[in-house]
């Protein structure tokens, strides 16, 4: 997910949203964003969210949400890079 500035001329923040599985079974949600107005290089990675799920399921109901949350928080979909959702 991407947040562009004002003008939508530059991407501002570079949202990652992802589930993992984990060696003990369990599964990670895990949001993180680069901040490129504070680190223009990009290589500063901030964790917004991080919780492990007993169930795929469960991950899953939680990844909906933080992208529910990521778009009422100006964030836009990167459809170009993942498709449609």
């Amino acid at each position: 997910m991407l947040k562009p500035d004002e003008g939508r001329v530059s991407i501002l923040v570079n949202r990652t949203l992802a589930i993992i599985h984990q060696d003990d079974g369990t599964f990670l949600v895990l949001v993180t964003d680069r901040d490129y107005q504070y680190d223009p290089s990009g290589q500063k990675q901030d964790v917004v969210f991080r919780e492990a799920y007993p169930s795929v399921e469960e991950a899953q109901s939680e990844l909906e949400k933080q992208i529910s949350l990521s778009l009422a928080d100006g964030l836009i979909h990167n459809e170009i890079q993942h498709g449609p959702f």
